[in-house]
């Protein structure tokens, strides 16, 4: 019995030698000029390169000079099992490559470690959009209070792409925080449809100042785009706010055809009562 333990430790122990001499080589290959090689090297680290000591190797490679390698590297040290890398990521959130920035960025929030936060927070100031709408993006998954306030100064900046995906964001941190609906009044007074158009859209899920996220929704009921007025709509169906049936007869005919379509489908949906009712207009004509 013992004979047989011993030699079942013998053969564990030369199947990881045996995968840290393949991952050896498997890392040399990062750097070949053959795509192909490179390409297929990065697969099998992805799936088979996270042992200690070949994660230790790969940290040593984001030192390089050579960019592709960094930014390979990178890539394949974004998994949760590489925690232990968070800080030698979290530099390269200050390297000159804005790529490299970018998928630094991404692999922090793939490894999803709380650690990551501080290069996450120093990513939102960023200088390329990409960079900060990653970590905006990367933030929302975090589920993190802290992450609340910087993510509200996003509503600040000058892409309406980073403003539609805080947001987002927000409403990914629902999961997991207590999110309230005042902290999207910037959003929606917003010179951008698109930004007052998703954060109309988020007005339409629960909050406990539910009487903050009724009155920025009735307010958008005005609002100049007639998608951002129609989503309105459908935000006051979903949270069943019948309180403004009034209001949404009274605006049905005077409004584009989009609106007016959302408005019939609202009162449907929280009475079951078909508006306008055509048989009843029929009839009145006859």
């Amino acid at each position: 019995m013992l004979k047989r333990y011993g030699q079942c430790i013998v053969i564990i122990a030369l199947f990881f030698l045996g995968c840290s001499g393949s991952n050896e080589s498997l890392i040399g290959n990062l750097s070949n000029p053959n795509a192909k090689v490179r390409n297929g090297a990065v697969r099998r680290l992805m799936l088979h390169g996270h042992d200690t000591a070949t994660i230790k190797k790969l940290i040593a490679l984001l030192e390089s000079e050579d960019e592709q390698l960094v930014f390979i590297t990178v890539q394949i040290l974004s998994s949760p099992i590489d925690s232990i890398a968070v800080h030698e990521i979290g530099r390269l959130t200050k390297h000159r490559n804005p790529d490299i920035r970018f998928r630094a960025v991404e692999s922090l929030g793939l490894i999803g470690h709380k650690s990551a936060l501080p290069y996450l927070f120093h990513a939102l100031e960023d200088s390329v959009v990409n960079v900060r709408r990653m970590a905006v993006m990367k933030l929302g998954l975090f589920g993190e209070p802290s992450a609340i306030e910087p993510l509200c100064s996003m509503f600040g900046d000058t892409s309406a792409r980073v403003k539609s995906e805080t947001v987002q964001a927000l409403i990914w941190l629902r999961n997991n925080v207590e999110i309230y609906a005042d902290l999207f009044t910037m959003p929606m007074n917003d010179d951008n449809e698109l930004v007052r158009y998703v954060a109309v859209q988020a007005l339409g899920n629960e909050y406990p100042d539910e009487d903050v996220a009724v009155e920025l929704l009735m307010k958008a009921l005005d609002d100049p785009s007639s998608h951002v007025c129609a989503e309105a709509v459908k935000s006051i169906s979903r949270i069943g706010y019948k309180k403004a049936i009034p209001q949404l007869k009274k605006m049905h005919n005077t409004s584009q055809y989009e609106v007016q379509i959302a408005i019939s489908g609202a009162i449907r949906n929280m009475t079951g009562e078909t508006y306008p009712d055509f048989t009843k207009i029929v009839e009145k004509l006859e």
